[in-house]
């Protein structure tokens, strides 16, 4: 149970396998793959045992937050969270935006939505190492600003691949879209994809406490904090 991953609510957390990206900076790289490394693994839960723990915690949860990996690749998401919405939660989700037409499908059941926004449209290959699908998030998250969900866009930041003015001009290109809650969040090493993010500090540039300045101006909530 966390306070965190849904702001204001108790919440549970499922955690769903496999992403199409790579982010240099992912720190669950153990869901990435679609195919568990153990299926017998107690870290693999059949559905219904998920259903029974949430029968069991009626009147103490408020709501269930789906992350991953990334959740808009499970072929039965919507119809999950339709079950779920039937039992009386709330729905939330962590998201990098990667399925337009998956999201559409959900957003009848969403009230929270976490959105990564990586970076700027045209550096996004640089972070995920994929070259497909990248304006997906851009479509998501014009569908997420139009519905009535408490949104909060998100960008992870390791200095080395995105630097200061890159950060100040995608938060002005969400705060020109409508965006109104914004979380800065400061990677850290240990657990990365990329080996090599591992072996740096993300030392924080000298830039760093004017861009916070200029970043609280463009929001109504802006957020830092750790990864």
């Amino acid at each position: 149970m966390t306070t965190i991953d849904y702001p204001e609510m108790l919440s549970t957390v499922f955690y769903t396998q496999g992403c199409q990206w790579r982010c240099q900076y992912c720190h669950n790289p153990e869901l990435l793959s679609t195919r568990l490394t153990d299926p017998s693994s107690s870290k693999s839960l059949p559905w219904e045992q998920l259903m029974d723990y949430l029968d069991s915690r009626k009147g103490l949860l408020d709501a269930v937050v789906f992350s991953g990996g990334e959740p808009l690749i499970q072929p039965g998401l919507d119809k999950a969270m339709k079950l779920i919405k039937e039992k009386g939660f709330k729905i939330g989700i962590h998201t990098s935006g990667v399925l337009p037409q998956k999201t559409s499908l959900i957003l009848p059941y969403l009230d929270w939505v976490g959105l990564d926004v990586k970076c700027m449209p045209e550096n996004y290959g640089k972070i995920t190492q994929r070259k497909k699908g990248l304006d997906a998030v851009w479509d998501v998250l014009e569908q997420l600003l139009a519905a009535d969900v408490i949104l909060e866009c998100r960008t992870t930041v390791f200095w080395s691949l995105t630097p200061v003015n890159e950060i100040l001009e995608l938060a002005k290109l969400l705060a020109s879209k409508g965006v109104k809650k914004y979380i800065l969040q400061i990677g850290r090493a240990g657990n990365c994809l990329t080996k090599k993010l591992n072996k740096l500090e993300n030392l924080p540039p000298e830039e760093l406490p004017e861009l916070l300045l200029e970043l609280d101006k463009l929001f109504d909530e802006f957020v830092v904090r750790d990864n």
